[in-house]
């Protein structure tokens, strides 16, 4: 079965880890065959699926030992981000060559990868075959600035077989925030996959060792997580995204920075928090 390679990038902080694992999560709970693999070096993207016990050796020629479990709903849970006897990580081509997933027969494998859009790119290389790379953000300028940089290497040249498959706006505070990063993703013409609001039931599932699909199945959060499952999976058309010129971003951030001291210095002239 052919499957779909899924990138959840970011900048480090805005929550790409929770948001990849749950995306995982959600699609096994739409019934999609799921493997999950955590690029980070410290192992643990997988640990809200599978538990705190360690994981079986996975074989396979091209990348040694690695690895390997069945967690949460069936999900494939994979460890790639440790360095192997060549002194080289796992990028998307290795890891398509592991025994594992070819037996486990996933529609879809999520990536959870750290780094800049340089550092994410490098481990898109060599992979010839299907991938979307959704960019997590906050309404904090180094991670839109971070999300322009993705735009940007998407929409260059070397992305055969890949597309920028949207943003997914974590962590909001509340209308003012969702404001500034909707203006952004207008500016850069991408589409906006989903807004995931502040929710202390991220500490609750983190505090639990779960995700938040188990840990709190009934919440709106987890239903937010089923929504934007159910967006990757439809795999609709997308637009072509552009991102800021350097003047442009500077421009951007110039007119935020002063409705942001319109607003504390109490002088609200065209309604932007509302």
């Amino acid at each position: 079965m052919a499957h779909e390679q899924i990138i959840i990038a970011g900048k480090s902080g805005v929550g790409r880890s929770t948001i990849a694992v749950n995306l995982s999560a959600a699609l096994a709970c739409e019934g999609r065959r799921v493997a999950h693999v955590g690029h980070d070096p410290d192992g643990l993207s997988t640990a809200p699926l599978r538990g705190e016990p360690p994981l079986d050796g996975c074989r396979e020629t091209a990348l040694g030992r690695r690895d390997c479990g069945v967690g949460y709903r069936g999900i494939l849970c994979l460890e790639a981000g440790m360095a192997d006897g060549d002194g080289q990580r796992a990028g998307l081509e290795r890891v398509g060559r592991l025994e594992a997933v070819a037996a486990h027969r996933p529609e879809f494998v999520v990536h959870d990868i750290p780094g800049t859009p340089e550092e994410v790119f490098a481990s898109l290389s060599g992979w010839d075959g299907p991938w979307r790379l959704f960019v997590v953000t906050t309404a904090d300028m180094h991670a839109l600035r971070a999300l322009n940089g993705f735009i940007g290497r998407t929409a260059g040249p070397g992305c055969s077989g890949g597309r920028l498959g949207g943003v997914i706006a974590n962590n909001l505070t509340g209308p003012f925030s969702e404001s500034m990063v909707a203006d952004f993703v207008r500016k850069a013409d991408v589409t906006r996959l989903i807004t995931i609001p502040r929710s202390l039931l991220v500490h609750v599932s983190e505090f639990m060792g779960l995700t938040v699909l188990e840990a709190a199945p009934r919440s709106h959060l987890a239903m937010t997580f089923r929504r934007m499952a159910q967006s990757v999976a439809r795999n609709g058309d997308l637009r072509v995204a552009r991102p800021l010129t350097p003047a442009g971003l500077a421009d951007w951030a110039r007119k935020w920075s002063d409705i942001i001291t319109e607003l504390e210095t109490g002088d609200v002239r065209d309604g932007a928090a509302i």
